[in-house]
């Protein structure tokens, strides 16, 4: 049997309403909006750097065959996943401070009340951050960096619009040089295990991703739930003399949602010839993304046509990231569809019933908060409005330092995606509050939302 997907980077967004048995209606469709130009939730996140806007704009049809003739028994129901509901309080941003060394004052942002820090507005010292997008909670730390003047604004960078007079003077810029004692990948992921423990975290059981070069070092840590990446993920990037740039986590916990009836194996199989699923093989990319750049998939004439065929051989339970309104980034039950090389690709697993792909538009912003808030907590405070490409591409040519206060300047949530080709693990959850940088030699050279 043989099946086929042609896809340039499909999106979906799931929102919820009233289904039988008290369950929601997880929504599929390619959301319609007036705008014309937004950015929707994905399934299967665009993985650097294979970005949807640089590569998958060549036309690529993804095949898949059934490389066995029956397939494992999976049905019955999953449980799905989400954050558990947590506004931070005081006593999270003190504990999240102490750990990172920080004292000083708590205070609100001018821009965001629903966001507090120690340290300093304008990030020219430490600073710890909570942030609160209205269902869960994360907070980050940032070194002192002074962002006065962007990288790419300084004069002799050869980054401005306009020409230089004929008879200015040639001004030689020496290229930057890598800071010195930049931890190795053992001794990044050693002193991450060490912040780790202050924050009571245990590594047990985490995936943890380390990578480091002349210029820095970067670990994260992925919880896992059914073996794909979840919801919740912990950063840490160092630089010269082993100093802790910049690290992010959770503040919310992962609880279980209601369970879902599942379809067979054979049904989800179907499922990956129709576009309505918006099915993308992300987990093969990721494993495989080095290899598909040398390959030339973004180099390739935008009228060629890419063609790759999958031989399925098995499958098994998992779970896939979705953005559903009410509960924010879930984890919904899905089957991943494998081969000799291992996983391939993942697609929902749900019974049709509780499946709509009703075309809905996409709001503008995140919605206002509606639950009580603590009382250590700044009230009245509204939830930040959706991050603009525009506004987040300003970001590139920044170097990763000035990016992260930039970011936090403006209250947005920060996340390395790739540092010099090679990628971080990342969840498939999506956030409207949140950029996704790419960087090589220490700048930020791709920015995405999400």
């Amino acid at each position: 049997m043989k099946l086929r997907l042609a896809t340039i980077c499909l999106f979906i967004i799931a929102l919820a309403s009233c289904g039988g048995e008290d369950l929601a209606v997880i929504n599929l469709s390619g959301a319609s909006s007036s705008g014309g130009n937004t950015k929707l939730a994905s399934q299967e996140s665009c993985l650097p750097p294979l970005e949807c806007a640089d590569a998958m704009y060549v036309p690529t049809e993804f095949v898949y065959e059934a490389g066995v003739s029956e397939w494992p028994e999976l049905g019955g129901s999953q449980p799905s996943w989400r954050l558990k509901k947590h506004k931070a309080t005081d006593a999270d941003l003190i504990r999240i401070a102490d750990v990172f060394g920080v004292s000083g004052d708590i205070s609100s942002f001018s821009y965001d009340k629903n966001s507090r820090f120690m340290g300093a507005e304008d990030y020219s010292k430490p600073t710890v951050t909570t942030y609160y997008d209205g269902i869960s909670s994360s907070w980050n730390y940032s070194a002192s960096t002074n962002i006065t003047m962007s990288s790419r604004g300084e004069k002799g960078s050869g980054s401005s619009g306009s020409e230089s007079p004929a008879d200015a003077p040639d001004i030689s810029v020496e290229p930057p040089r890598p800071p010195k004692n930049v931890p190795s990948e053992n001794q990044a992921t050693s002193l991450s295990e060490q912040f780790m423990k202050k924050l009571g975290v245990d590594t047990a059981n985490l995936k943890v991703d380390a990578y480091a070069d002349d210029w820095g070092a970067s670990v994260t840590y992925n919880e896992l739930i059914d073996g794909v990446p979840g919801l919740r993920y912990w950063i840490f990037t160092y630089g010269g003399e082993q100093e802790l740039q910049y690290a992010s986590g959770p503040l919310s916990d992962v609880v279980k949602g209601p369970s879902y009836p599942t379809v067979s194996v054979d049904e989800a199989f179907k499922r990956l010839s129709d576009e309505r699923f918006g099915v993308y093989p992300a987990e093969y990319l990721r494993a495989n993304s080095a290899t598909m750049t040398r390959t030339g998939w973004s180099q390739d004439a935008p009228n060629s046509q890419k063609v790759v065929t999958f031989t399925l051989t098995g499958a098994r339970r998992s779970v896939t990231g979705i953005y559903v309104e009410k509960f924010g980034n879930i984890m919904m039950p899905a089957y991943t569809f494998t081969n000799e090389d291992g996983d391939v690709v993942r697609v929902i697993a749900i019974e049709d019933k509780y499946l709509s792909f009703a075309s809905v538009p996409v709001p503008d912003s995140v919605p206002a908060v509606t639950e009580p808030i603590p009382s250590d907590s700044v009230p009245g405070a509204n939830e930040p409005t959706a991050i603009s490409q525009s506004d987040a591409d300003s970001l590139v040519g920044l170097s990763l330092e000035e990016a992260t206060k930039v970011a936090g300047s403006r209250g947005w949530t920060i996340r390395v995606a790739s540092v010099d080709g090679k990628e971080n693990m990342l969840t498939t959850d999506y956030s409207y509050s949140r950029v996704n940088v790419s960087v090589v030699d220490g700048i930020v050279t791709a920015v995405t939302i999400g």
